[in-house]
């Protein structure tokens, strides 16, 4: 198997190793929720919940959740609420699913240390959107590298912003 790498202008060249770490758990009726960080770049870090369901057989499917404009993944596990339905992380785990809520670059614990990163980032030739994107991929990456997750059925959904740079 020949491994082509291709390059994307304003995208790494090659992913970093995740480095995961869990920094805090919780539990729910149905599910428990995870806060960890993993890194996406060299020096680049970002947060997420992951919430697996209780009672299941492994492996399971899972799905990455990209969040509206807003508090960012917090308002996906219906830890704040803004958006009506923002909380589909919790309900798709509920229903059977890992899933992961990673906050978007400049939102969320992400907001303050970014600050001013979209327009930086436009002017250096990696607009913030495509960055956001890499993080997606990255939070699909660590779902599909976990033992209770089949591989082969990550999938994405996104609100609002978070569909936006789903589809991308």
């Amino acid at each position: 198997v020949r491994r082509q790498v291709v390059e994307v202008r304003g995208f790494p060249r090659e992913p970093c190793g995740l480095g995961v770490r869990e920094l805090e758990t919780g539990d729910d009726d149905t599910f428990s929720r995870t806060r960890i960080v993993y890194d996406v770049e060299y020096g680049v870090s970002a947060a997420a919940w992951v919430c697996v369901p209780h009672d299941n057989e492994t492996p399971l499917p899972a799905v990455v959740c990209a969040h509206p404009r807003g508090p960012g993944k917090d308002e996906l596990v219906g830890l704040v609420g803004c958006t009506p339905g923002a909380d589909f992380a919790t309900t798709l785990a509920s229903r059977g699913y890992v899933t992961v809520a990673p906050d978007a670059r400049c939102f969320g614990e992400r907001r303050a240390h970014e600050d001013g990163l979209g327009l930086a980032g436009s002017l250096l030739g990696r607009p913030l959107v495509g960055m956001q994107v890499w993080d997606l991929l990255c939070a699909a990456r660590y779902a599909g590298s976990r033992p209770d997750v089949n591989a082969r059925r990550v999938g994405l959904a996104g609100m609002g912003m978070g569909a936006l740079v789903s589809i991308m």
